[in-house]
């Protein structure tokens, strides 16, 4: 396998961590419902403390654009 990125955006987003995910044992008959239960129990117990806007990774992905204009 070869992974690569477009050197636009490298030239755009310096400061990007890039990484790979290989995963094994993943088939189209798998049942995701009890995982898509779980995440969404995080999701809302996360946004029953803070606002969206105050997450970190929310508040990190608003200001990538900002941080690119200077």
């Amino acid at each position: 396998m070869h992974f690569r990125h477009s050197t636009d955006i490298w030239t755009e987003f310096p400061e990007l961590a890039a990484g790979v995910l290989h995963v094994e044992g993943i088939h189209r008959d798998m049942s995701v419902a009890a995982h898509g239960d779980e995440f969404e129990a995080v999701a809302k117990a996360r946004l029953a403390e803070a606002a969206e806007g105050d997450l970190p990774e929310i508040q990190a992905w608003r200001a990538a654009p900002f941080r690119a204009w200077g």
